[in-house]
């Protein structure tokens, strides 16, 4: 059995929009979001631009005796830095509609990643934060349905041979 098989869906949900964030090369830094941008004269290990992902709450259903369905509230917080004017009455506006196609090819990144526990990532929301000097955040939130077999028991299976004369039985 995959090893991913057996962690939280949470952990492996965490896992794969963390790799293919990064396998996508929009994003040069991906971690769990823990207010970061609240301190960012402390926060020395982001690079730009960078996703931070954050799980809300999660309502649970049962759909089995050890299987579970629920549906997640994935924020993903995607910061760059300012880069220049972005003023239409300046010189140039590339560098806004620049942070604008990210979070369109990011969301072409979500609505092709494939789990085998989980449904299709539906954009929530959107939400600009501009009170950084030098960064803009932006929150992109997306719900997604996610299947958690995690406290399935694992069955094992037994081998058993048993000969019958000249018959042999697996």
């Amino acid at each position: 059995m995959d090893e991913r098989q057996t962690k939280d869906v949470r952990a492996r949900l965490y896992l794969d929009l963390a790799q293919a964030l990064l396998n996508s090369k929009l994003v040069e830094y991906v971690d769990r979001y823990n207010n970061q941008f609240a301190h960012l004269e402390e926060e020395k290990v982001l690079r730009y631009p960078c996703a931070l992902i954050e799980f809300s709450d999660i309502q649970w259903q049962q759909v089995g005796r050890h299987v579970q369905r629920g549906t997640v509230l994935v924020n993903i917080y995607v910061a760059t830095k300012v880069r220049g004017r972005t003023s239409a009455v300046g010189r140039t506006a590339d560098p806004a509609v620049e942070d604008f196609e990210l979070l369109g090819a990011l969301r072409i990144v979500l609505r092709d990643l494939r789990l085998d526990y989980a449904g299709t990532f539906t954009r929530m929301r959107s939400v600009t934060d501009h009170d950084h000097d030098s960064t803009i955040v932006n929150l992109e939130q997306y719900a997604v349905t996610v299947i958690d077999t995690s406290a399935e028991p694992q069955t094992r299976r037994v081998s058993v041979s048993v000969e019958i004369g000249d018959v042999s039985i697996k």
